[in-house]
């Protein structure tokens, strides 16, 4: 917001990976802005060490604070489906955040992130509404523990099988027969059987019996087990053998 005075703020929750928040402004793109200018300002505003402070408000006055302060996406998605009489929101500077909280006491506890990627996207997921790209970042207490979170990332990526089954010419996935779909070339067929080897022994050392299931069954077993009532899109369509109807599990 003090990059685009205009911005419009959507959800802006953690996940497993960080947290990310949509926008959109009507001047200039958030998505094409330069990261530098955006992590610079970031860090002024940790070191301004703003408090955030929580207010309680009627639900009525909380819609108008929003309409005033502009950021239509936030109101869209959080302040309609409240249904309490009061709303949570936070205060920080300048910057008006609904949420339920809790949050941090002050901006300067803020010592070590990372602004990750910006990605393009529609508002709730549904092409044709606003455009609202999704700024991803991540967070950590200390500069270390987020200098060794980089450094996984980076490591996964060296070790990614997609980038490795083609680099080493292990296995490949051929167009023709469909997407996912593997083909073990001779050189990954060989770690495979050396690892399905290794498995099978280790389980009967450990008192474990190998038991090998059809790969197709009868319909109404599916049924009995719950899988056509969750997974039916799943599962490959039924077919008829020997007038019996039958289906697999993918």
């Amino acid at each position: 917001m003090e990059l685009f005075p205009d911005v419009k703020l959507g959800i802006g929750p953690p996940i497993d990976t960080g947290f990310f928040t949509n926008s959109c402004a009507r001047s200039r793109s958030p998505k094409k802005t330069s990261p530098k200018s955006k992590k610079k300002k970031m860090h002024e505003l940790a070191a301004q060490d703003l408090p955030n402070e929580r207010k309680l408000i009627p639900k009525p006055e909380a819609l108008d604070l929003y309409k005033k302060s502009n950021p239509d996406f936030q109101m869209r998605a959080g302040g309609r489906k409240s249904h309490r009489a009061m709303v949570s929101f936070y205060a920080t500077g300048k910057f008006i955040d609904f949420c339920r909280g809790p949050h941090i006491p002050s901006t300067k506890r803020i010592q070590a992130f990372k602004l990750m990627n910006v990605a393009g996207a529609y508002w709730k997921g549904q092409e044709g509404k606003s455009p609202a790209p999704a700024h991803y970042a991540v967070a950590f207490f200390t500069q270390k523990e987020l200098d060794a979170h980089l450094h996984r990332i980076e490591e996964a990526k060296r070790r990614d099988h997609r980038k490795l089954g083609t680099e080493l010419d292990l296995f490949s996935i051929q167009e023709e027969a469909g997407p996912g779909l593997i083909f073990w070339h001779p050189k990954g067929g060989l770690i495979r059987k050396i690892v399905e080897d290794w498995l099978r022994e280790e389980l009967l050392k450990r008192g474990y019996d190998l038991v090998y299931t059809p790969h197709i069954m009868r319909l109404d077993l599916w049924k009995t087990s719950g899988h056509t009532n969750y997974y039916k899109d799943s599962m490959f369509g039924p077919v008829e053998v020997e007038k019996a109807i039958t289906s697999s599990s993918p």
